[in-house]
């Protein structure tokens, strides 16, 4: 960012064509030397009179490093409307370029339409950069002179008077720029007696080009270390002197750095440690910092639902364990142990599902094991379920009053039908249309504390086409269900709990469409919310498993611990009604 300012009156660029070119050529060499240093500026504004519109348009850019070239009366201007519009504060770096007064932001006040302490406030921060005129380094230049020795020779002399005090400051710069120019010259001198020049510097006048030259290229050459410092010529035109670095802190300057452009092309920043105080030890971004935060499952809801999964695997094993050791218990063997155990590992299945989650990783994998996890372990559930209900349905209406032999291996197969579908399915889909972690940013973002715009994103797990095979699934897990409910309908009136889990099937239908439909729907609301997202579909997933299991079991438990005898199967009067005795049906 740069300012460049005017002094109204006789260098007005009104009437000075040369001071106008001159003042853009510097603006636009800073803005070249800015780009090589891999800074960028975002505008470079050019005032005449009222700075105020040229700040307003700063302000919109978001400036945040603001460099100024002006007199001191036009930097005062450009203070007091930054002051107005609020551009100012611990986020705007100000820095002045120039031959600035002590405290010039409170010289001649009534020019401005602000107060001292408004002043102050648009300036505390700043930076202010000047030549050294007096060499801090107590060093003895060519002759042999300290600066403090010179200084004191130099008030010492016999014709120093109070009236050029005012002109102090530049006397050892004076001093060097003559033992400068007579450098130069005895080069000079030197090369013309060397090339054998027919003209001798006696002799030079400004229309001798050629050794004007030669005077050029002499001083380009020449170096020393003076009063006021060294002083160099490497770029081959302005002096390289070493640069005094001030900062605007409680409203006085304070030195932080000397830039030593002396040394170049080994220039560097000699910073003063433990100078430069920053408003709550933060050092202000350039511009507003661009953020990428991952929305993740908080570690305490993750836990939570991991927990709780956790303890529903201990009930599905726990049942397991059940089933094996009372698996010859006539109320145990009647509700078929065996795709009891298949049921039980269909929950086990869902329960994984809650451990695996897509967020801080690009593992694709984890998306295909959390699907596959999740549709297995449904159609294992239910197809368990569907089977059992099956038989049952079978042996109740069989108006031929035959006797049934339907064992469990029939139900096995039955549900390894269901499961084979289902995997064809998902294996297809990770074949045409397979998972892949995304990136997805989510609409809002915020500012912190750090001035920073944090971007919020989530990982999603995505496929293409995936609408073709999600609905592929829903019809045949709904049918089954669909399926499952109709038989279960169909043999409600039968009162053996043991051989016949109609009813708690019906519990468990109602409870699974419930909570499906919640979760189905709520998953599409807080797609990008992945934090209620995961929450919503673990506990419906943890609640509809472990409500399963304990409609199932439950009675079981209770038959068992209570030593309750399979009744004899009965069914109420109708038209289908069968009339066994328990000896007479295998199952």
């Amino acid at each position: 960012m740069s300012f460049r300012a005017w002094r109204p009156g006789l260098f007005s660029p009104l009437n000075n064509p040369t001071f106008i070119r001159n003042t853009f050529r510097a603006t636009d060499e800073l803005a070249i030397a800015l780009k090589e240093a891999h800074i960028d500026v975002v505008s470079k504004e050019v005032f005449i009179r009222e700075p105020m519109s040229r700040l307003e348009n700063l302000k919109d850019q978001d400036a945040r490093i603001i460099v100024v070239n002006a007199y001191e009366d036009r930097a005062r201007a450009v203070l007091c409307d930054a002051y107005k519009i609020g551009l100012y504060g611990p986020k705007i770096v100000w820095m002045f370029l120039g031959w600035f007064s002590e405290t010039f932001w409170r010289a001649n006040n009534a020019e401005v339409d602000c107060t001292v302490e408004q002043m102050d406030l648009a300036i505390e921060g700043a930076f202010l950069m000047r030549p050294i005129y007096n060499n801090p380094i107590e060093e003895r230049g060519i002759a042999n002179l300290t600066n403090l020795e010179f200084m004191a020779r130099f008030l010492r002399h016999p014709d120093y008077s109070a009236s050029s005090q005012a002109y102090d400051f530049i006397a050892a710069q004076c001093y060097d720029t003559i033992w400068l120019c007579a450098l130069a010259l005895n080069c000079t001198i030197e090369t013309l007696d060397a090339i054998g020049h027919s003209k001798k510097l006696d002799n030079f006048t400004y229309a001798d080009g050629d050794i004007g030259e030669i005077i050029f290229k002499c001083t380009g050459k020449t170096s020393l270390t003076g009063a006021s410092g060294r002083i160099s010529f490497h770029n081959g035109s302005d002096p390289n002197k070493m640069i005094r670095v001030e900062r605007i802190q409680g409203s006085r300057r304070v030195l932080v750095a000397f830039f030593r452009q002396d040394l170049a092309p080994n220039s560097y920043f000699d910073w003063m440690e433990g100078a430069i105080i920053w408003k709550d030890n933060l050092i202000p971004r350039d511009s507003t910092h661009n953020v990428h935060e991952e929305k993740i499952v908080p570690l305490p809801l993750y836990m939570s639902m991991c927990t709780m999964a956790g303890l529903g695997i201990i009930t599905s094993v726990s049942f397991f364990v059940f089933n094996i050791v009372f698996r010859h218990n006539r109320i145990v063997k009647l509700s078929s142990p065996n795709i009891n155990n298949v049921l039980l590992l269909g929950c086990f299945l869902c329960y994984v599902t809650v451990f695996i989650k897509t967020t801080q990783t690009n593992n694709a994998s984890l998306c295909v094991a959390r699907v596959f996890c999740f549709c297995l372990g449904f159609t294992l559930v239910f197809g368990s379920l569907f089977s059992k209900t099956w038989r049952v349905y079978r042996i109740f209406t069989n108006k031929q009053l035959r006797r049934m032999n339907i064992k469990d291996y029939q139900l096995l197969v039955i549900i390894g039908i269901i499961v084979g579908v289902v995997v064809v399915v998902l294996v297809a889909w990770e074949i045409y249309a397979p998972h892949e972690i995304v990136i997805k940013y989510i609409d809002k973002s915020y500012t912190n504390g750090s001035d920073e715009i944090v971007h919020q994103f989530v990982r999603i797990c995505f496929s293409k086409n995936s609408s073709y095979f999600t609905w592929s699934l829903y019809i045949v897990e709904g049918a089954l269900l669909s399926f499952g409910a109709f038989l279960a309908w169909e043999t409600r009136n039968v009162k053996i709990e043991a051989l016949n889990d109609s009813q708690q099937i019906g519990i468990c239908l109602y409870n699974v469409v419930i909570l499906s439909g919640v979760g189905l729907t709520l998953s599409l609301l807080l797609e990008d919310q992945v934090v209620p997202l995961y929450g919503v579909t673990s506990s419906c997933i943890i609640l509809g498993t472990l409500v399963t299991e304990l409609i199932v079991f439950i009675p079981k438990l209770h038959a068992v611990n209570n030593k309750i005898e399979a009744a004899p199967i009965t069914t109420k009067p109708g038209p289908s009604s069968t009339n066994v005795g328990a000896t007479s049906t295998t199952v």
